[in-house]
């Protein structure tokens, strides 16, 4: 990571530190799977299957990119906010309701979508 962080970059560390990388990694293939219209979900799986890491992908330097937003209502329980903006009118997201068992989702609801 970069030594001054953006503001996106700030809000992705703040939501990694309230839930695990393995259950982020479990709710974005769960939102590919539920919900293949957002295409900031599609994206970040693409490159998370061509080997890059979370840190590669989430940390570039730039205003712009992917975000994320959780909040816990319990430890198994959240409300997610991801999406990617690619420039000023250009990106996609959704906010999830997310149960988690462990670390696999146990249960995904979309809450509602955005485009830009």
């Amino acid at each position: 990571m970069k030594s001054h962080p953006t503001t996106r970059e700030l809000e992705i560390i703040d939501a990694r530190e309230i839930i695990s990388d393995n259950r982020l990694g479990a709710f974005l293939r769960a939102a590919l799977v539920n919900d293949p219209g957002i295409l900031a979900v599609d994206i970040i799986c693409s490159d998370l299957d061509q080997g890059l890491t979370l840190d590669e992908i989430f940390y570039t330097g730039d205003e712009f990119g992917f975000s994320i937003s959780i909040y816990n209502s319990t430890e198994s329980d959240f409300r997610i906010g991801f999406g990617c903006q690619a420039g000023p009118l250009a990106g996609d997201g959704g906010n999830w309701d997310v149960s988690f068992e462990n670390d696999a989702v146990k249960s995904i609801s979309i809450r509602g979508s955005w485009i830009s």
